[in-house]
């Protein structure tokens, strides 16, 4: 038995480990193991930068602007907002390079990167870090001055801030759309009229023939309206109005006065007096509504957000009377109230 025990330790041996030779291959039967893997690398060198919580705020009293907490314009001049974002950057807010904002209406086209106007987008390119938080993330701010003019959220629905980055690579990160906080824009009725109708010097007992045009006694027209007696309003908002006016009598200086009656409107001229619309003394009275005037806002695009809004104007147009028993120098008061157009 002591003989056999190295001839079977050859055998054994013989048979784990066979080699074949192929061409220049050797292939081992001894089998190491059914799975292998290898380290996969990669460098990255540029990680991207991230944007949150995009929110604007009311400048006036920084109180947080949303669907519900409309914006309340002012007429005739511009309201400041500002927006702030959350930015991130894992290789350091060094990494960031440029900030770009826009707050745009739903009507807008191109949306995030709209061109401005003062109607339905503004835009800000030279947003600014207002505090860091640690050495990769940082708050950032845009400021817009947001005019009287901007479509009101019946209009337009509501308003999208924006916040991008640009990094030092050229690279662009728009804010998520889950992270930004929308607005509403409220509608504003303002308008601006002129502060005189001066109708010049008339005769006891005529009355003009005509509403902005000429009279029937010397001199034919209204002191200081060049071709006749006509008034300017300006629509100061964001909305289509309608007129409603009413007047007081006109006290004289010597004798009598000129009733609100003998004042007469239309919003077409040359309109014969007798066919114009006599004021009331009750600005409530739903008679003295002019229906027909339908100026509306300011809707011109490619405005530059720095250039103050032009209103639109309309003109009415305009005729009085005078009784016999008035003489001097009268003066009253014409209300002007904007109602939707």
């Amino acid at each position: 038995m002591s003989r056999m025990t190295p001839l079977l330790v050859i055998l054994v041996a013989a048979l784990v480990v066979v080699l074949w030779v192929r061409g220049s291959e050797v292939i081992t039967a001894l089998a190491i193991s059914s799975t292998n893997s290898s380290i996969a690398t990669v460098n990255i060198s540029n990680a991207p930068s991230e944007v949150f919580n995009v929110r604007c705020f009311d400048a006036s009293d920084n109180s947080l602007l949303t669907t519900a907490s409309k914006l309340s314009l002012i007429g005739g001049d511009f309201k400041t907002i500002y927006c702030n974002a959350t930015v991130m950057d894992a290789n350091g807010v060094r990494d960031l390079k440029t900030f770009y904002g826009s707050v745009h209406s739903d009507t807008s086209t191109n949306f995030d990167t709209c061109g401005e106007d003062n109607v339905k987008c503004y835009v800000n390119a030279t947003c600014t870090n207002v505090t860091d938080i640690n050495t990769s993330a940082l708050e950032v701010r845009c400021t817009y001055k947001i005019w009287f003019n901007a479509q009101n959220t019946t209009i337009a629905g509501s308003w999208t801030p924006n916040i991008t980055i640009i990094d030092t690579s050229g690279n662009y990160v728009w804010g998520d759309l889950g992270n930004r906080t929308n607005f509403s824009v409220d509608t504003l009725l303002a308008i601006g009229v002129d502060p005189l109708l001066a109708f010049g010097a008339k005769n006891a007992g005529t009355n003009m023939t005509n509403l902005g045009s000429t009279g029937t006694d010397s001199p034919t027209v209204c002191a200081g309206a060049i071709g006749g007696c006509n008034h300017t309003t300006s629509n100061y908002g964001n909305t289509q109005i309608d007129l409603q006016i009413n007047g007081s009598a006109m006290a004289c200086s010597q004798t009598g006065s000129i009733t609100a009656e003998y004042i007469k409107v239309s919003t077409t001229y040359n309109t014969v007096y007798t066919s114009g619309y006599p004021l009331t003394a009750t600005l409530s009275d739903s008679t003295s509504s002019l229906n027909t005037f339908n100026l509306v806002s300011n809707n011109t695009v490619g405005v530059p957000n720095s250039e103050p809004t032009i209103p639109t104007a309309g003109k009415t147009y305009w005729g009085v009377g005078i009784p016999l028993n008035a003489a001097g120098s009268c003066q009253g008061t014409i209300h002007f109230a904007a109602i939707l157009g």
